[in-house]
C-alpha cells in the first residue's frame, strides 16, 4: 500500500486502566439524569467474576425508549480525541429471554450532535464490553466532533432492565485515537495488503483508490481547486476533519463496500443503485473509462464530504442545502448543456417547481427538483441581498442541528416566504436567461 502523503498522528491523553465512572464515589442521582421512560438507582454489585466490578453499580429500569445521560457538572468527560476504546461491565436483569439492545452514545453540550453505536447483550451474569470509538457513527443532525463531547449516554429502545459499572475510556495506543485513520479506511475499503492501492492524504482531504488508470495527481489537483472554491465562496471554517473520497476500481467493489461499512458501524446499509454515494462524510464512486479521472459524480460527492467535514452539516437526507451546493459546483466544473433552458422552461409553470417553504424543510428532495435547489443556493450565494448572510445561515444550521430553513428565514434574512420566492424567481429568470449553450454533457445524473 503506497502512502503519498501521511496524515497527522494523534497523541495519547486518556487513561489506560482507571474507570471514568465506577459509581462508588457519589450517588447515581448526582451524576446521571434521565429523559423518557427510565429510572436509575444505586445498586450493589453481586455475582461478578474475579477482576470484574465491585462496590456499587447503576441499576436501570426502562419501560420504553429513554436516555440515561451523565451530568456534565458532576461527571465531566475528558477530551475523547485521543481515546480509542469505550469499555464497561454490564449485566442484564435475570429472566429476560430477549437480547438487551442499547445504544451507547456521546453527546455534545446542546445534544444536537452525537456519536453512537448499538450493542446487543445476551447471556446471564456480568460481561465486559469493549467498543472501538472510531467505528461509532453520527446521529442524524449536526456532524459531531470528538473533542466537543460533554455527555456519555445510554439509550434504551424499549423495556429494559440492567446494571452497568466501571465505565472506562481507554487509550492503549499513543498513535491511535477516536477517529479512524486513512490507513484503517483503506484497509476496510480494499482489504489488507490489496494491490494497486494508492492514498493521497493531507490536512484538507483524503483520496483513496485501487484503480491503476486513475491519475491521482490530476484528481488531487482538481479536488483541491473545488475545495478552495467551496470553502471560500461559502465562507466555511477550516476543516474539522479532512474531506474524503474513495474511487473503487469497479462498480461491484463500490456497491459491496457500503454494506460492509455499515456492518463496521454496527448498522445496516443497502447496496447503492446510483453511480455515486455519500455516507458518514465519505464520498464514494467507481472508475468508468468513459469519464476517466475527472468524473462529474466524484466532484458532486466530494462537495457533500466538504459540507459534512467542514461545515458539519449532516447528509443523512438529500436535503435542499446539501444537494443544492453539490449540484451547483458539479455544474461549474461539469456543465450540463441544457441546464439554462431547463431552468427557464421550468419557471413557466408552478407545476414544475415546489413551494420553497416545502422544498427547504430539511428533508430529502427529489432528483427532479435538483435544478431548483441548485438555483436557490446560487441565488443565496450571488444575490446582493443574500450573499453576506451565508455565515449566519451556516451558524443557524449548527445551532438547530438541521438545514430546515423555516425557523431561520426571518432571523437570518428578514424575509417572508413570499418575498424569498419572488426574489428567487426574478433572479433565476434573469441569471439563466441565455439558452442554447453548447458545452460538455454531465455525468449520468443530469438535472431534471
Amino acid at each position: 500500500m503506497k502512502i503519498i502523503t501521511t496524515y497527522l498522528v494523534l497523541s495519547a491523553a486518556c487513561h489506560a486502566a482507571t474507570a471514568w465512572c465506577d459509581f462508588d464515589q457519589k450517588p447515581v442521582s448526582e451524576q446521571w439524569q434521565t429523559r423518557g421512560n427510565a429510572t436509575v438507582e444505586d445498586a450493589k454489585v453481586s455475582g461478578a467474576p474475579a477482576g470484574g466490578p465491585t462496590g456499587k453499580a447503576m441499576g436501570v429500569t426502562s419501560t420504553g425508549r429513554a436516555l440515561i445521560a451523565s451530568r456534565s457538572d458532576n461527571l465531566a468527560l475528558a477530551d475523547l480525541q485521543d481515546c480509542e476504546t469505550l469499555s464497561f461491565w454490564v449485566r442484564r436483569d435475570e429472566g429476560s429471554a430477549d437480547p438487551l439492545v442499547l445504544d451507547m452514545m456521546f453527546l455534545e453540550k446542546d445534544r444536537k450532535a452525537a456519536f453512537w453505536r448499538k450493542v446487543e447483550i445476551t447471556g446471564d451474569g456480568w460481561q465486559q464490553i469493549d467498543m472501538p470509538l472510531n467505528w461509532f457513527r453520527w446521529e442524524t443532525g449536526r456532524v459531531p466532533l470528538w473533542n466537543e463531547m460533554k455527555h456519555f449516554a445510554i439509550r434504551t429502545r424499549g423495556p429494559a432492565g440492567f446494571a452497568i459499572d466501571d465505565i472506562s475510556l481507554i487509550d492503549r495506543d499513543p498513535a491511535a485515537g477516536a477517529d479512524y485513520t486513512v490507513q484503517q479506511l483503506a484497509e476496510l475499503a480494499f482489504g489488507k495488503d490489496a494491490p494497486n492501492v494508492r492514498i493521497h492524504a493531507d490536512d484538507s482531504k483524503w483520496i483513496l483508490t485501487n484503480q491503476p488508470e486513475l491519475d491521482m495527481e490530476k484528481l488531487a489537483s482538481h479536488l483541491e481547486t473545488v475545495r478552495k472554491a467551496v470553502t471560500s465562496e461559502l465562507k466555511l471554517p477550516e476543516a474539522s476533519r479532512p474531506a474524503r473520497v474513495i474511487v473503487f476500481a469497479d462498480r461491484e467493489q463500490y456497491a459491496a463496500f457500503i454494506p460492509r461499512f455499515g456492518e463496521k458501524l454496527s448498522a445496516q446499509a443497502a447496496k447503492p443503485q446510483s453511480t455515486g454515494y455519500h455516507l458518514q462524510g465519505i464520498a464514494l464512486s467507481f472508475w468508468d473509462p468513459e469519464f476517466g479521472t475527472l468524473r462529474p459524480v466524484v466532484t458532486h460527492e466530494f462537495v457533500h464530504s466538504i459540507l459534512s467535514n467542514y461545515a458539519l452539516t449532516d447528509s443523512s437526507h438529500s436535503d435542499w442545502w446539501q444537494e443544492g451546493v453539490a449540484n451547483t459546483y458539479q455544474l461549474r466544473w461539469h456543465p450540463q448543456a441544457n441546464f439554462n433552458e431547463l431552468v427557464v422552461n421550468s419557471l413557466k409553470s408552478e407545476n414544475n417547481y415546489d413551494p420553497l417553504e416545502t422544498l427547504a424543510n430539511g428533508g430529502s428532495v427529489e432528483m427532479n427538483r435538483y435544478w431548483q435547489v441548485a438555483t436557490l443556493v446560487a441565488m443565496l450565494r450571488e444575490h446582493s441581498e443574500y450573499m453576506d448572510k451565508l455565515p449566519n445561515l451556516l451558524e443557524g444550521f449548527l445551532k438547530t442541528g438541521s438545514t430546515d430553513l423555516r425557523p431561520l428565514l426571518q432571523p437570518v434574512y428578514g424575509k417572508s416566504w413570499d418575498e424569498l420566492t419572488n426574489d428567487w424567481k426574478k433572479w433565476t429568470a434573469t441569471r439563466y436567461a441565455p439558452v442554447g449553450i453548447s458545452i460538455v454533457p454531465a455525468d449520468e445524473g443530469e438535472l431534471k
